[in-house]
């Protein structure tokens, strides 16, 4: 009876062997990977028309920002600073974009 036992086990282990050796022994895919493309955005914008300054009949009152007095942290510097710098990105945007 043991005898039957252990050959029933060595033909267990040799199945689950041969199956392991089997899988493993497949051919793998050797082909060439798609080569990975990438999309670099343009964000840079061109009018359709170009137009000479002061063609376009435009007026613009530029307003430097100011916080309220009653704003609890008007006399922090971050934000005086913020309201003069907003100022003067304004104004060296306008001639940029032909504006002014």
């Amino acid at each position: 009876m043991k005898n039957w036992i252990k050959i029933l086990l060595s033909f267990v282990v040799i199945i689950v062997y041969a199956t392991m050796v089997s899988s493993s022994s497949k051919k793998k895919y050797s082909g060439k990977p798609a080569p990975i493309t990438f999309k670099v955005s343009n964000y840079e914008y061109a009018p359709p028309t170009q137009s000479s300054v002061g063609s376009s009949d435009l007026k613009i009152l530029l307003l430097e920002p100011r916080f309220n007095e009653k704003f609890k942290y008007a006399d922090y510097r971050i934000f005086n600073d913020f309201s003069k710098f907003m100022a003067g990105e304004l104004m060296s945007l306008l001639p940029r974009k032909a504006i002014l």
